[in-house]
C-alpha cells in the first residue's frame, strides 16, 4: 500500500508577503513564530521574525545585512533560549537571539564561499551534550562547531580534485549526515 493517501491534503492557515527572495524558513520551536532569511533584490541579506495570532501573520522584526542568508536552524539553543544559527553566502556562521536579531551572539568565517546546509544539536544544559552545529559549503567542506569557540573542531574536506559543493548535512542519532 502506498504510503500516500488520496486524502491527504495540505491546508494554509495564513500567508504573508515578503519583500526579499526566501531561502529558508523554521518554526521558532514552542512559539507561534517563524524565522525567515534570505536575499534582498540589492544583494544584501534579511532576517524576518514573524509571528501567527487570531489575525493572521504579522512581521515582529526585519533585520538586513551584509551578506544574503540561505540557512538556518535552531538546534544548538534550548527552546527558552530563543536562539538559531544561520549560514550565508560569504561563508559566515552566526548565532542569534530572536528577541534581539541586530547583533550575532557568535560569528566566524566558516567557509570560503556560500554555506549551502546548517544543522544543530546539543544545548547548554548538564546531560544535554555540547552545543555544536554542522555546515556544508559550496568549497565541498563539512565542518562542525562548536559555538563556545571560534574554530571548527573538525574538518572533512572534499578529495583534492573534486569540484563538489556539500549540499545537505544533518546530525542523527551519534551520526552526521551530509551530501556531496
Amino acid at each position: 500500500r502506498s504510503f500516500c493517501s488520496r486524502h491527504m491534503s495540505v491546508s494554509q492557515c495564513c500567508q504573508q508577503t515578503l519583500t526579499f527572495h526566501a531561502y529558508d524558513i523554521k518554526w521558532l520551536p514552542q512559539s507561534c513564530r517563524v524565522v525567515t532569511v534570505g536575499m534582498y533584490a540589492r544583494g544584501t541579506g534579511a532576517i524576518q521574525i514573524s509571528e501567527i495570532d487570531d489575525e493572521g501573520m504579522k512581521t515582529i522584526d526585519q533585520v538586513e545585512k551584509k551578506a544574503p542568508f540561505k540557512c538556518l536552524t535552531f538546534g544548538t539553543s534550548k527552546h527558552a533560549m530563543r536562539q538559531f544559527a544561520s549560514g550565508d553566502f560569504e561563508g559566515n556562521v552566526c548565532v542569534w537571539n530572536v528577541e534581539q536579531p541586530h547583533h550575532p551572539l557568535f560569528s566566524c568565517k566558516g567557509h570560503s564561499s556560500l554555506i549551502n546546509a546548517i544543522d544543530g544539536c546539543g544545548g547548554t544544559g548538564i546531560g544535554e551534550g555540547s552545543p555544536e552545529l554542522v555546515t556544508g559549503g559550496r568549497d565541498g567542506f563539512v565542518k562542525v562547531w562548536d559555538v563556545r569557540q571560534k574554530d571548527a573542531v573538525l574538518e572533512l574536506s572534499p578529495p583534492e580534485s573534486s569540484t563538489l559543493d556539500c549540499w545537505a548535512v544533518a546530525f542523527g542519532m551519534e551520526t552526521l549526515f551530509f551530501l556531496s
